[in-house]
């Protein structure tokens, strides 16, 4: 989780490099283009749309973008507009405070001006709301493999958890940190003033 970003990126290039020499890889033609089409007036309907009809090796494809009612031929721009476009709605989306959000809502945050500090919404169980999910982390996978960028969105605990690959029971030992303090740095990633109160709370003296 603490390494570089550049090493992580060459791990995950590489990783698709190894894939590439797999049969179903092998097989599949990079010539035939992921044909998207994105509506301006519902970016991130349409992108998890899209995205959840997409599955394994063909994520490896290039990707050809087009907003519905105009002309352009994607030589790139048009991607980078729909990720950005697409990112800053799922946000817009997702903060609780916003006027377009909703029950179906698919993050949430304790405090959406800190990076880093999404985590998928609580309670949420639903089969399309986790179909949605997984499109997100497709949308991801794609950024990353075309070299676009990805905002701040997701705290490094949450990455842990889906590279986790031991029984359910031992996740939290896995993942949470031994001492308190090392516990508490990881929850002021999400949500900085749960993490103060705690803090507070562990050096306050306690009265006899």
């Amino acid at each position: 989780v603490n390494a570089p970003l550049e090493a992580k990126l060459r791990a995950l290039l590489d990783h698709v490099r190894v894939l590439g020499r797999q049969r179903a890889y092998r097989n599949l033609s990079l010539e035939t283009r992921l044909q998207l089409r994105v509506r301006r007036d519902d970016v991130l309907g349409s992108v998890v749309s899209s995205f959840a009809a997409i599955r394994g090796p063909k994520l490896l494809r290039p990707m050809a973008v087009r907003f519905e009612g105009e002309r352009g031929l994607d030589r790139g721009g048009l991607a980078s507009e729909m990720f950005a476009d697409f990112f800053a709605a799922l946000l817009a989306g997702s903060d609780s405070s916003a006027p377009e959000a909703s029950a179906e809502r698919l993050f949430e945050t304790a405090d959406a001006s800190r990076p880093f500090a999404w985590l998928p919404r609580s309670g949420a169980a639903t089969d399309a709301h986790c179909e949605a999910l997984r499109a997100v982390g497709r949308v991801m996978c794609k950024c990353l493999l075309d070299l676009h960028p990805l905002p701040p969105l997701l705290p490094p605990i949450l990455f842990g958890a889906l590279a986790f690959d031991g029984a359910d029971e031992e996740l939290a030992a896995a993942l949470v940190a031994d001492e308190p303090e090392g516990a508490l740095a990881q929850l002021e990633s999400y949500d900085a003033e749960q993490a103060r109160g705690l803090r507070n709370l562990l050096l306050s003296s306690i009265a006899p």
